[in-house]
């Protein structure tokens, strides 16, 4: 039968016993020499358990997350940063950290699925709001162009309507001038001749008739020249003279005139050259105006009224839900050559009930503050212009809305230009990489969300001075992934804001392992070898 290894073996260490004693003695020394720098690699917490070296970088990085942000995500499937003593909101820190993320995006480390901080925490909020705001906001577009032209078209009317209203009332001023006017002159002049000739004895009216006419070319300068004037005086004379014969003796010189105006203007509209306007116009004032009121103010705007009021259709009126009358009596109280925006400002009043369907009460803002805005746009506004005041709109009314979140306020002028920056139809990678230019060209302070300390406090401290970043992994990064992260962040800048720290559970585990092994290899050799 063979001898095996053991009966050598077994041979040697008789014959050599005290030698093999001896080695032992030197090997126990040895160890315990060595044992110390295992301990010093390796810590026991009697309350969390088995932990790595307390010295590491990914050691003290979990402290001071632990004291900073304690409810920070600790997954094995993350990586964490901190940077420590910098200016966590500065532009130049947020460059930095951006390109380190863009720098592991296309590092084609498999699993890694992209970054958690202030600023992916702000794309998180607009990707949440910006889909839902830029339909709301192409309806509030199409509403503000509908309006507009609801206003100009209105204001448009009420400044014809303005003009006419004025040009009537000097209209029915002019032509009560020649058909009162013109005989109350006469009677006037007639009246003090007269009293004169009876004075003298003369009591023929006739004379004072003959007189009075010469007189009243005299005074009025021939009427100035004027055939119209002149063929309607005439035909008022000739009334009143023949009125002598015709009326009793005692009738009043008012009563003559009345009597001499109806026969004159009968006479003066059966000419076949007063067109019809004329005619039209004259027949109101003798109609509606006698020789006491003809000159009266408020007997002229009454009848401009009136007459005003006959023309504006009834079914217009009925849309703004005002009468006739109340609008009439508006411009004429607005005076003659009222401004636009004075007429814009009364279209607005006229038809804000008709378009109080084009908003809600919890829209952020008003009707009357909807309509201003398509007022303030001018006439035939281009798209450009009304998408960007429905983006203001837009984001005013969502500043209203958050003003007393406690997650966040809105910076009202920075969403209405990124909102702005779209379109109407913009698709869901528009947004995307709107929101990605947003994110990364804006200084965090002109941010659309400005986000407050229950937010930013998962990854800024109370202090405002250490960051933590998360870089976020589907699945546990491999120890290859894990230093090529290391690498990345040791490359990237960082260093130059703060202390740099890398952590994260899985990183703690490759640190202890890192630690663990040079002192096992140390104790544990010597034994083996012996």
């Amino acid at each position: 039968m063979p001898r095996s290894f053991f009966d050598s073996l077994n041979n040697f260490i008789r014959r050599r016993s005290r030698w093999v004693i001896a080695a032992w003695v030197v090997a126990v020394a040895l160890s315990l020499v060595l044992i110390p720098s295992f301990f010093s690699s390796v810590s026991y917490n009697l309350t969390g358990g088995f932990g790595g070296p307390s010295n590491t970088m990914s050691t003290k990085a979990a402290n001071i997350i632990q004291a900073e942000f304690p409810s920070s995500n600790s997954s094995n499937d993350n990586i964490l940063v901190v940077v420590q003593n910098a200016s966590v909101y500065s532009d130049a820190l947020k460059q930095t950290v951006l390109a380190l993320n863009q720098t592991l995006t296309n590092s084609n480390i498999g699993n890694y699925t992209g970054e958690q901080s202030l600023y992916s925490s702000e794309a998180s909020i607009l990707n949440g709001s910006l889909p839902a705001l830029i339909n709301e906001t192409a309806i509030l577009q199409a509403n503000l162009v509908i309006i507009n032209q609801g206003l100009y078209t209105l204001s448009g009317n009420l400044s014809e309507l303005s003009t006419n209203l004025f040009q009537l009332e000097d209209g029915i001023n002019q032509t009560a001038q020649l058909v009162w006017g013109v005989p109350a002159t006469f009677v006037n002049i007639w009246q003090s001749v007269s009293q004169q000739l009876i004075s003298n004895g003369d009591t023929n009216a006739f004379d004072a008739n003959a007189q009075a006419n010469q007189t009243t070319f005299s005074v009025t300068d021939n009427f100035g020249g004027d055939a119209e004037s002149i063929g309607y005086y005439t035909g008022f004379f000739t009334a009143w003279n023949a009125s002598f014969l015709a009326l009793p003796a005692g009738t009043s010189a008012s009563g003559r005139e009345a009597y001499a105006v109806g026969q004159a203007v009968a006479g003066f509209l059966s000419s076949p050259e007063v067109d019809a306007q004329t005619s039209q116009m004259i027949g109101l004032i003798a109609s509606e105006l006698t020789a006491t009121s003809w000159n009266q103010q408020a007997a002229i705007e009454n009848l401009t009224t009136t007459s005003m009021v006959l023309n504006i259709p009834s079914d217009l009126t009925s849309s703004l839900g005002a009468s006739p009358e109340s609008i009439v009596n508006e411009l004429s109280d607005l005076g003659p050559s009222p401004s636009n925006a004075t007429l814009g400002n009364y279209a607005i009043s006229l038809l804000e009930t008709s378009y109080s369907n084009l908003t809600v009460a919890d829209s952020g803002f008003s009707i009357s503050d909807l309509m201003q805005s398509a007022l303030d746009l001018g006439s035939n506004p281009s798209s450009r212009q009304t998408w960007d005041q429905a983006c203001d709109l837009i984001a005013n009314a969502t500043q209203e809305t958050f003003v007393n979140s406690p997650l966040f306020t809105v910076n009202a002028t920075s969403f209405s230009d990124l909102l702005a920056s779209l379109s109407p139809n913009a698709t869901l990678s528009d947004v995307n990489l709107a929101i990605e230019k947003e994110v990364t060209t804006q200084p965090y302070a002109d941010y659309p969300f400005m986000q407050t300390s229950a937010l930013t406090g998962n990854f800024v401290n109370s202090q405002n001075n250490t960051m933590l970043i998360v870089f976020s992994f589907s699945s546990s990064p491999t120890d290859n992934a894990i230093t090529r992260v290391q690498s990345y962040v040791k490359n990237s800048g960082l260093q130059s804001f703060g202390t740099v720290y890398v952590t994260g559970g899985i990183v703690l585990t490759k640190d202890v392992a890192k630690a663990f092994l040079p002192a096992l290899e140390i104790t544990i050799g010597p034994g083996i070898g012996i």
